[in-house]
């Protein structure tokens, strides 16, 4: 149980699913193999045999029909000769007359003359419409032959008859009407030595392989096996397959087997030949080499597996390694490092681990350092909270004095004071404000700089009612409104700071506008340039500072721009997007 469940696991390896696959491909490439290659062999064997069996039954009838042509040409010799034969049939003399006997004679001697050392040539013979015959060689022909049907079917055909079997088994005639006056009158009749059936045709093209013959009128003449002492083909299990028989179709099931069968039909002998071959017995040979190719295949299993074996375990030599490694990582060992060289992928891999383990190295020291840096500013941060604590006393002490001596305008700078110091280095330590909270620091700061400079300036507040809790970064507007009192209408006794805050569809608006000095554009583009060199003009945070924030919390496609005329006017326009109270 343990071992298959470490198998199991084993094939979801990486390895085990290489090993996997390249066994699967192997396999599957050589039982592909092997089963083209059995097609093939089989396709090749039943092709050959088919040709050979064809080649065969053409060659045994290319020789029967060099015969029979032979057989015609004579027949047609006698049927065109005038002067002895067609003479003679023309105007018979009467029989046992001296006159019948020499013409019979001289037909007699004609006729042997044409069938001398033709051995396949029993007999050559004229008979007359009549009965009377001339006769060459052979058994003696009766004159009730004229009342046969095979010689009624020679009489009344126009052209050669080759009859089979007839008018008794084992003869074959050659029959060619004479005609005179476009009327037969005789018959031409050559008998020819069956026994050259039997030679032609018993060739015996490959073991086992079956040849019959049989004629126009089904009448079986020759056959290599007995099939049942019949005598028409008809009346065989063949006579289905032959009606069905198409070229391109090889096999027919006979008598209950598979058989390759070959046709052959010929028109000079008039004669159908038929080749059959079991399949069983045509692929032994193909049959032996199925059983080779299995021990072929065996061996070729045994050897893709230990191919496979050697070949998933040379890729995964590597990644075992490196896996080897993360593991020592995973356990907390960080000094450990992947000692693998090459220039495959997982070489690569390992070259990366490596690299990234050093910066990790790195990192953890620098986080380490880092905490320690952080520790050390919390110890600080500590320490710097009591200041601004001996600041607020120092400020409640003026204001008390101050109230104490009825100076209400000190009094109330100082509060103003205290309140302004709270929002810069008090508790609230969130990044966004609501407007009316920066509203109210500006305020504060606007009563330290009226007592400063003692000047009533006036600042106007145009703003939607519903942005006032519009979260905005803290103080924002606060620098732009400084740098207006300070640097715009300070000298002014009609200073006014005008701020009007709306909103366009998901923009928030925010102009800033003041009635002081102004500016020229080379101010205005020395003002938004990277390096500020006159420091003496814009102090503290500064309009740029301003226009970066909004920049790096709300993105590129906000921010502002200033609008200036000198000695007239300087306005700030500031964007934001509305809905947004964070950075990105």
């Amino acid at each position: 149980m343990m071992l298959k469940n470490h198998m199991f696991k084993w094939l979801h390896t990486l390895q085990g699913k290489i090993f996997t696959i390249c066994l699967f491909i192997a396999i599957s490439v050589m039982m592909l193999s092997i089963y083209m290659l059995y097609n093939r062999s089989v396709k090749t064997i039943e092709e050959n045999a088919f040709n050979y069996i064809y080649e065969s039954m053409e060659y045994a009838d290319d020789n029967l029909d060099i015969m029979i042509d032979d057989a015609m040409k004579i027949s047609l010799v006698m049927a065109t000769n005038e002067k002895i034969i067609s003479a003679s049939i023309k105007d018979m003399p009467i029989e046992a007359s001296y006159e019948w006997y020499i013409e019979r004679e001289e037909i007699n001697d004609f006729l042997s003359s044409l069938i001398a050392y033709k051995n396949h040539i029993l007999m050559a013979a004229v008979v007359g419409v009549d009965g009377r015959c001339y006769q060459t060689g052979g058994n003696f022909i009766l004159r009730s032959i004229i009342s046969e049907q095979w010689f009624e079917k020679a009489k009344n055909s126009t052209s050669v008859q080759i009859f089979y079997n007839t008018p008794e088994d084992g003869r074959i005639f050659l029959c060619r009407p004479i005609k005179y006056n476009k009327k037969t009158v005789a018959i031409a009749v050559i008998e020819l030595d069956f026994e050259i059936i039997s030679k032609v045709y018993n060739i015996a093209p490959l073991e086992q392989a079956q040849i019959i013959t049989f004629d126009a009128y089904g009448n079986i003449v020759f056959s290599n096996s007995k099939i049942d002492d019949v005598k028409n083909i008809s009346d065989t299990p063949l006579y289905e397959s032959i009606k069905e028989y198409r070229p391109e179709r090889r096999y027919y099931e006979i008598d209950g087997e598979n058989k390759l069968m070959v046709l052959y039909n010929s028109t000079v002998n008039q004669l159908t030949t038929i080749g059959l071959i079991s399949y069983d017995v045509l692929i032994t040979d193909a049959l032996q080499i199925q059983k080779n190719m299995l021990w072929i295949v065996s061996i070729s299993i045994i050897i893709s597996i230990l191919f496979s074996w050697a070949f998933s375990s040379a890729i995964c030599r590597n990644i075992q390694k490196l896996q080897n490694t993360m593991h020592e990582v995973e356990k907390g060992n960080l000094k450990i490092r992947a000692n693998i060289s090459g220039r495959d992928e997982i070489c690569d891999m390992a070259r990366n681990f490596n690299s990234m383990m050093d910066r990790i190295e790195r990192l953890l020291q620098q986080v380490r350092e880092k905490e320690k840096q952080k520790r050390d500013a919390e110890q600080k941060a500590l320490q710097a909270q009591v200041k601004p604590h001996f600041i607020y006393n120092a400020l409640n002490s003026i204001k008390y004095v101050a109230h104490m001596r009825n100076e209400p305008e000190i009094e109330e700078v100082s509060t103003a004071l205290i309140e302004l110091i709270r929002a810069v280095l008090g508790d609230n330590n969130e990044e966004f404000i609501p407007l009316k909270e920066e509203y109210k620091y500006i305020q504060h700061y606007m009563k330290i700089q009226q007592f400063k400079y003692q000047r009533n300036f006036s600042m106007v507040w145009d703003v939607e009612e519903e942005l006032w809790d519009f979260p905005i970064p803290k103080l924002l507007l606060q620098p732009i409104i400084e740098n207006a009192l300070i640097h715009g209408i300070s000298r002014r006794e009609d200073g006014c700071i005008n701020v009007k805050i709306y909103r366009l569809k998901d923009t928030v608006f925010m102009n800033i506008t003041d009635n002081g000095e102004g500016m020229t554009d080379e101010e205005i583009k020395q003002l938004l340039s990277e390096e500020q060199k006159d420091s003496r003009r814009f102090r503290g945070i500064g309009l740029r500072n301003v226009i970066e924030r909004i920049h790096l919390i709300y993105g590129d496609d906000f921010g502002g721009k200033i609008t200036s005329l000198k000695g007239m006017f300087t306005s700030i326009e500031l964007t934001l997007p509305y809905g947004k109270g964070s950075a990105r």
